[in-house]
């Protein structure tokens, strides 16, 4: 669209150092994760994922980098996951989640299996209002239609078909989410591509 053709170099950098981050958290194996987290301990769940700096005074430059990658929510675990009918629990249930004593719990720690069923065991920090009841039922109406598998969960890139992470597909998100739509007129639409294949020299097409 008449740009000069160069890169955002910083989409570039969080894709690179997204690469590094989806190496590890997807259970690549090797002497160079081994040393990583002996130095520096696990990557997820992280204390300071999407920049929570607790923990990271002495780290290098890079890990700050890899560790602060995502959102605040992303290390609050599943009442901030959209997991369950499209919808964050912590929104939909506001106040349960107010009230709750795991709101930083995953839910292999809210149950367990009995007898190959999954059994919720929900705990509240007090006694729940009559009122309360009535949301308790409603998310119990919900969390009884789920499917609680006992497999062991896995990471998905969902920027790409093989749900495999990859820079280039990492940098063309990155390009969609932060590029406004330029939009022009039929007679700019007419004339951009002609500045580029003028004779003038180039520093005028550049001007131009």
């Amino acid at each position: 669209d008449g740009g000069l053709g160069v890169i955002d170099l910083r989409a570039v950098n969080l894709a690179l150092l997204g690469k590094w981050r989806w190496r590890l958290i997807s259970g690549g194996v090797g002497l160079w994760r081994d040393i990583i987290l002996a130095r520096y301990g696990s990557l997820f769940p992280s204390p300071h994922l999407g920049g929570r700096l607790r923990g990271l005074k002495r780290a290098s430059c890079w890990w700050r980098n890899v560790s602060l990658l995502g959102d605040p929510e992303d290390a609050i675990l599943d009442w901030f996951d959209p997991w369950l009918v499209g919808a964050l629990l912590r929104t939909q249930f506001q106040r349960l989640f107010q009230v709750s004593d795991q709101s930083a719990s995953t839910v292999g720690e809210m149950g367990s299996w009995v007898e190959g069923q999954w059994v919720w065991d929900l705990r509240w920090r007090r006694d729940l209002f009559v009122w309360e009841f009535n949301l308790l039922e409603s998310l119990q109406d919900i969390l009884n239609h789920s499917t609680i598998s006992a497999a062991d969960d896995s990471w998905v890139w969902k920027h790409d078909p093989t749900g495999q992470y990859s820079v280039k597909s990492a940098f063309l998100a990155l390009s969609r989410s932060t590029t406004d739509d330029v939009i022009f007129s039929v007679e700019e639409e007419r004339l951009l591509p002609k500045v580029w294949k003028t004779w003038a020299p180039s520093k005028v097409a550049v001007f131009s």
